[in-house]
């Protein structure tokens, strides 16, 4: 699956964030403002799913 989100960076010019779903479960988010690598969530087999970038959150 393939999601694609417009919206306008601080600077005013428009990025997109674009968000790939494999079947399993695995998402990746990806921002083409910056080239920006911004999520990997992997699905366990517990049920959980566990972020794979090491980073910070926005506040």
């Amino acid at each position: 699956m393939l999601t694609a989100t417009t919206a306008a960076a601080p600077d005013g010019q428009p990025y997109q964030l674009t968000l790939l779903q494999n079947a399993d479960g695995m998402t990746v988010t990806l921002m083409d403002w910056g080239a920006t690598w911004l999520s990997a969530v992997l699905p366990l087999k517990s049920g959980e799913k566990r972020e794979l970038l090491l980073g910070c959150r926005s506040p």
